[in-house]
């Protein structure tokens, strides 16, 4: 694999490549008037087994999200599989609409519905609310309840189930090689999905996701990686109305499995950034793995647009599913657009185009990655003189540029 690679990037010094644009299918796909996106490859490695991933929004969010965070478009080729991405429902119940949507009357911010999983996320009420009494003339059942249970008629493991089914009709995808990541309520669906006895997976990964308090998972049927930083602000390390703590779930997931203590193993500090990582790792000989990746200062929205400079979130995930980066996957053809500067560099890159960057040296190593925005500046902070290859991702397209540090 690494001769493989430095073959690769040794061609694209000799040739003087500047750009390249990535070769994927993208297609809007209906079904049972639900809707998905899937990114396949034309020339995938038929000698190798292909996957399939299933990737799932948060909440609000849309089918369209993980193209411009970790690039969906680009993991058929590099992974030599197939990406599923569903769209979740708006909420269906029209009581729990309305109740929403009357929520600032009692001083409450309305939650965005638009797009949400059955994931057992249910809210708590306050008793100001729900003892105020019109509020209970309006919604007695929601008061007699004491929360509001969210989209709770939508059997979206049966639509998960639904793809899985139809993307195996289409590609020879092995039963041991499916695979569900999420992000936010997506990674909270990925907890709903494995405590079902219908799930279809081989293991799954939340990224700052949760369990939702409808869930009963007694047991941890297949291996879990979970991604949490103790300053996201949105689905709160110690807990909000949507979970309970991260700590709590992980050590819960570990003892429903029967593990004993993690190892505990610090990632290495690439960027000078203030965030750092640790890995704590649940493999107990014979029993489902989890690892929980510990990540400080960094918050909800920045952990997929790069600003988690020590790991490649998605990389991560894809190794823990036993996914590794084909060098043939790197099937790109030349274009002429992109534009960096100053170069030789010395501290800093800036491009002229935004996305997703990965640095690597002639070994085809990864030494730097991040996301960045057109015209800023790229820190070279550590990069020891040499050449090395800028590789950016962004629009579909994949741009790849020579470049020497003095």
């Amino acid at each position: 694999m690494k001769k493989s690679f430095t073959l690769f990037f040794t061609l694209l010094l000799a040739f003087g490549v500047s750009c390249f644009a990535a070769n994927f299918q993208k297609e809007t796909i209906t079904e049972n008037e639900r809707s998905y996106l899937r990114y396949s490859f034309s020339n995938y490695d038929t000698s190798k087994p292909i996957s399939l991933l299933v990737l799932l929004h948060g909440m609000g969010g849309t089918m369209n999200d993980f193209d411009s965070t970790i690039t969906a478009h680009n993991m058929p080729q590099s992974y030599n599989l197939v990406v599923v991405c569903p769209q979740a429902l708006p909420e269906q119940d029209s009581i729990v609409n309305a109740f929403n949507s009357s929520l600032p009357m009692f001083g409450y911010p309305k939650y965005n519905l638009n797009s949400v999983w059955n994931s057992g996320t249910s809210v708590p009420l306050d008793t100001q609310i729900t003892n105020n009494p019109m509020f209970i003339y309006f919604f007695p059942t929601i008061a007699a309840a004491g929360k509001i249970t969210i989209n709770s008629s939508v059997d979206d493991v049966k639509f998960i189930n639904d793809i899985i089914n139809s993307t195996k009709q289409n590609f020879s995808i092995a039963d041991n090689n499916v695979f569900i990541g999420g992000y936010s309520m997506g990674g909270s669906m990925c907890y709903k999905y494995i405590s079902d006895p219908r799930q279809k997976a081989n293991a799954v990964s939340a990224i700052y996701g949760y369990k939702g308090h409808e869930v009963e998972l007694t047991s941890t049927p297949v291996p879990v990686c979970h991604f949490h930083s103790h300053d996201d602000d949105v689905v709160l390390f110690n807990g909000s109305v949507f979970n309970d703590s991260i700590s709590k779930l992980i050590a819960d997931l570990a003892e429903n499995t029967g593990h004993s203590d993690a190892v505990v193993e610090n990632c290495p500090n690439i960027a000078d950034d203030g965030i750092s990582v640790v890995l704590n790792k649940y493999e107990t000989s014979g029993l489902p793995k989890i690892y929980f990746y510990e990540i400080d200062h960094a918050t909800h929205d920045n952990i997929l647009s790069g600003a988690t400079n020590d790991i490649d979130i998605t990389e991560k995930m894809l190794n823990f599913f036993g996914m590794e980066k084909m060098a043939t996957g790197l099937n790109f053809s030349k274009t002429n657009n992109l534009k960096i500067y100053p170069n030789p560099a010395t501290d800093y890159l800036v491009t002229s185009e935004g996305g997703r960057y990965q640095i690597f040296n002639l070994l085809g190593e990864v030494v730097a990655n991040g996301q960045t925005t057109a015209d800023a500046k790229i820190s070279l902070n550590g990069l020891i003189q040499g050449i090395y290859i800028l590789n950016l991702q962004t629009d579909g397209k994949n741009y790849v540029h020579k470049f020497s540090v003095q």
